[in-house]
């Protein structure tokens, strides 16, 4: 061992004894350390873990990028079916012949969206609708994407069928206005009333006008007999049919109008209230039908592009839009921070709480361990005095209060790093849950933080280095004491 070695073992051991000699002092420090790291991880890890529950809510519905036209962004929200790519199945062949852009691609699937009025025909109820034409196998797949190992998906299982061709999922808010309550099995309903007979729809829609109640008689040529009118009441009350039903009416890519009966069978909670009371999904085809009539092919209104690891975003969008363009195709690809800008706010939103809550914990760190070593320094001047006698050069005295707080920061830091993980663990295993801002569905309240091993090297090494810090003025402050004023101290 060299002499070196030996005399940092020397001032280790003697720092040591310096701490164990003030224990409560330095308990203290070391308890303020400890509440310190284990704040910052904690944030740390539930800011983490809901990132990566908002991630997942996204890519598992929409995918991380969209194949949209150029101008989509600008004007198609107004009128979808002329923004609609035609050419779907080109994409997808260029993807499939890329090497690079293949093996980072999960999962393409096309998406049709469209605007109507959803009603019910013998309750004269309508509702404005926001609708989705889906693929409903690639819809599964697509939700069982979980990258980060979430232990419950914000998206379960995907509930529409690929059979029957006139099926349909809508929100639960939805089948609640739709008064469908009972049959898709919907909790928190008003309490129900007797759906009205034929005449009542007919007496009542002439005399109010009512579209919704208009809409099938004015579509029959010729007009409708009262038996047919009351098999279709009780049909839609149940008394025949068991699916309940509603009639969509959108406006086609023709601007006429088109209608098209769909058969409900299930309702599903899309989170977010608005988007609740107006969500339905119907198969592609059928959404095709029903914005393209006899021109229906294979139009969509994006190409939803899944990727197996969010890492490869930022390559996969450069390569596919260079593909493109190569090819002279008038589309883009949107990654899914683009058509859901609230995710960077949200996150920089965490960010800028976890830097504040950062600079408190290093400010109250900074100035406890100063506090401790002044006064430990006042407490030892005769001690320094006699260590300078004897030979002890200042970079010696200063090198032992800089090993004192280099002690307390290591077994602070180490303290608080298990405090969290005992923390997270019952956290993880307590069953809490949360309801995040704008959605209505509960999900479990976690944190995790072990995974990420920046954060955790971060945090630790930041308050490490505050601790040596702000023990360096009070060390400095020792080493530079005159040697006979120090002996002469009381």
């Amino acid at each position: 061992m060299s002499s070196s070695t030996r005399m940092l073992a020397s001032d280790l051991a003697i720092a040591w004894r310096n701490l164990r000699r003030n224990w409560r002092r330095s308990f203290t420090t070391m308890a303020a350390l400890t509440v310190g790291i284990s704040m910052l991880l904690l944030f740390g890890g539930f800011t983490r873990a809901i990132m990566a529950t908002l991630e997942t809510g996204i890519v598992s519905t929409t995918g991380h990028l969209h194949v949209q036209m150029r101008d989509y962004a600008r004007y198609g929200f107004g009128n979808s079916a002329q923004y609609s790519v035609d050419n779907i199945q080109r994409v997808d062949a260029l993807i499939a012949s890329d090497p690079e852009l293949s093996s980072q691609v999960r999962l393409t699937t096309p998406l049709l969206l469209f605007q109507g009025l959803v009603s019910r025909y013998d309750t004269g109820v309508s509702r404005m609708m926001s609708g989705e034409g889906v693929n409903p196998d690639d819809q599964r797949r697509l939700r069982e994407w979980n990258a980060h190992n979430l232990r419950t998906l914000p998206n379960d299982g995907f509930v529409l069928a690929s059979t029957p061709q006139d099926g349909a999922v809508v929100g639960t808010n939805l089948a609640r206005i739709l008064g469908y309550c009972e049959q898709l099995h919907v909790d928190n309903c008003p309490a129900s009333t007797p759906a009205p007979g034929a005449a009542d729809v007919r007496t009542a829609g002439a005399a109010a006008g009512n579209p919704a109640t208009q809409m099938p008689q004015a579509l029959a040529a010729p007009m409708l007999d009262a038996d047919t009118l009351d098999l279709t009441a009780a049909e839609a009350r149940g008394g025949i049919g068991e699916t309940p039903k509603a009639d969509l009416l959108v406006a086609n890519n023709r601007g006429a109008p088109n209608v098209v009966t769909v058969r409900l069978q299930a309702a599903e909670n899309q989170g977010l209230e608005a988007l609740d009371s107006s969500y339905v999904v119907v198969p592609i085809a059928l959404a095709r039908q029903l914005m393209y009539g006899r021109d229906a092919a294979s139009q969509a209104t994006f190409l939803v592009v899944q990727l197996h690891s969010t890492d490869d975003l930022h390559a996969a969008k450069e390569r596919l839009n260079q593909l493109l363009r190569d090819n002279g195709l008038p589309m883009y690809a949107a990654d899914f921070t683009q058509y859901f800008p609230e995710y960077n706010q949200v996150k920089l939103m965490f960010r800028t709480i976890f830097g504040f809550i950062a600079v408190l914990m290093g400010i109250i760190v900074l100035f406890t361990i100063a506090n401790t070593m002044s006064t430990s320094v006042i407490e030892r001047t005769d001690e320094i005095g006699t260590l300078r006698a004897l030979g002890v050069r200042p970079a010696g005295v200063q090198r032992l209060f800089l090993l004192e707080g280099l002690l307390l920061g290591l077994i602070g830091v180490g303290a608080g790093v298990v405090v969290s993980l005992i923390v997270a663990l019952l956290v993880n295993n307590s069953g809490m849950t949360w309801v995040p801002p704008n959605r209505v569905v509960p999900v479990p309240l976690t944190v995790s933080f072990w995974e990420s091993h920046a954060l955790v090297a971060g945090v630790a090494l930041s308050l490490l280095m505050l601790a040596v810090l702000s023990s360096w003025w009070p060390a400095r402050s020792a080493s530079r004491s005159p040697i006979v004023e120090a002996l002469r101290h009381v």
